[in-house]
């Protein structure tokens, strides 16, 4: 064999085999960055599902701090004007087993105001006190500002609430209840709902109970259903007027009580339907904090997760 073919013959495998060689190491390279990048995505993968694994519990975790009232509550008030329908309140009060709330409605004269305040003291201050008037104004304010120096003159030995009624709810009216020297409850809105005012001032609403068409069982069910507080304000006032019947007032307080009983809600007077709410103020204050706390702590962790995602993708 011709030396110079042999040699070709040498050179050409060499350089075929080099070949051979460098495409291995390119194609295992290539095998390598394919391995490297799948375990990359896999990572990345991971870290994903890890956030959304944090990310479901912040939400659970949220509704978790959610605290709400386990039973709802319902204060018992009577609408009155003349000093007689304080003994029809003391002796529902005393029929039925718990402590009434006489609303005062404050747009009656001072005469009619006092009359009232001293039918209360005869019969022993057996009820909570509170005040309301609309359409609600300095009138209004003058008055309820003279029952507040009189009647813990008369031996009562809690302060006076004021009830703002929805027609007369503004920011400019809140202000005044709240300037004065109440007991610092504030209620208004029939809506059914109970909480706190960005002022930090609890309230609860009510339902003013004027005539026999009125639906108490829609007002029960709110209660019960909504776990909320309702000062429920029988009108007495109305009787007066012949738009609505004692005989109904006993049936709405025969339903209220059968209610009680029944465990769907609790019957209470206007100082532990606060105090409940206070209390349960102070459980949502907690749970929010804590709250907040792991919620930052996830999102700490949230934020690494996707900058490590960030670097793989790159």
């Amino acid at each position: 064999m011709d030396i110079k073919r042999l040699l070709l013959m040498i050179v050409t495998f060499v350089l075929g085999a080099v070949l051979l060689v460098f495409i291995y190491l390119d194609a295992a390279n290539d095998r390598a960055r394919d391995t490297a990048r799948q375990e990359a995505e896999i990572g990345a993968r991971q870290y994903e599902i890890r956030i959304q694994e944090l990310e479901v519990e912040i939400l659970e975790h949220q509704k978790a701090a959610e605290v709400v009232q386990e039973q709802g509550r319902a204060v018992v008030g009577f609408h009155l004007s003349a000093p007689e329908d304080v003994a029809f309140a003391v002796s529902a009060g005393e029929t039925y087993g718990f402590k009434p709330t006489v609303v005062l409605d404050c747009t009656a004269s001072d005469e009619e105001l006092l009359a009232v305040a001293e039918a209360l003291q005869a019969a022993g201050h057996p009820a909570d006190v509170m005040l309301t008037g609309t359409p609600f104004d300095e009138e209004v304010l003058a008055r309820a500002r003279m029952l507040l120096s009189e009647l813990p003159a008369r031996d009562f030995s809690r302060g006076i609430s004021f009830l703002l009624r929805n027609a007369d709810d503004s920011e400019e009216n809140r202000a005044l209840i709240y300037g004065e020297a109440f007991s610092g409850y504030s209620f208004y809105s029939e809506n059914g709902a109970a909480g706190t005012l960005p002022s930090g001032t609890p309230y609860i609403s009510y339902s003013f109970m004027r005539s026999a068409d009125t639906d108490m069982g829609s007002v029960l069910r709110k209660i019960s259903s909504g776990r909320t507080s309702m000062i429920v304000v029988l009108d007495l006032d109305s009787v007066a007027q012949g738009t609505l019947n004692q005989e109904t007032i006993w049936v709405w307080l025969d339903r209220i009580r059968e209610e009680n009983d029944s465990g769907r809600l609790e019957i209470c007077s206007v100082d532990d339907a606060f105090g409940a709410l206070r209390q349960l103020r102070a459980q949502n204050d907690a749970a929010a904090a804590e709250y907040e706390s792991f919620k930052a702590e996830k999102e700490s962790e949230i934020e690494a997760l996707r900058e490590k995602i960030a670097e793989i993708k790159k």
